[in-house]
């Protein structure tokens, strides 16, 4: 048996209703269960992580952001690093220089 099922665009797709099409949609459909259940148990993992840093004064947005900046390669680092602050400024909150002037340390890192 066999359907035509409408695509985007009114393109027309054959879809055959057999028992290997069933079992491709059914072999889909529990890749996609697993994988949203790993999804689920490594978002925790990752909430708990950040919440450990957040009770130790670390702001879940700011590592986040760290994170996601350190995914750029050097040119992009640049170019959104120059961007990011023109928007802040733009917008009336500019960056803090003087808290980049000299990162202060704790004693006990120091010592370490």
């Amino acid at each position: 048996m066999s359907n035509v099922t409408p695509q985007k665009d009114d393109d027309q797709v054959e879809v055959n209703d057999s028992s290997e099409m069933r079992a491709e949609i059914a072999g889909v459909g529990a890749t996609i269960r697993r994988l949203r259940g790993e999804r689920k148990a490594i978002n925790e993992e990752i909430t708990a992580e950040l919440t450990s840093l957040k009770a130790k004064g670390i702001p879940k947005a700011a590592l986040k952001r760290a994170l996601d900046d350190c995914e750029l390669d050097e040119a992009d680092l640049g170019r959104f690093d120059f961007a990011y602050d023109l928007c802040r400024r733009a917008l009336g909150k500019p960056v803090q220089e003087e808290l980049f002037v000299e990162a202060p340390v704790a004693a006990s890192a120091a010592e370490n």
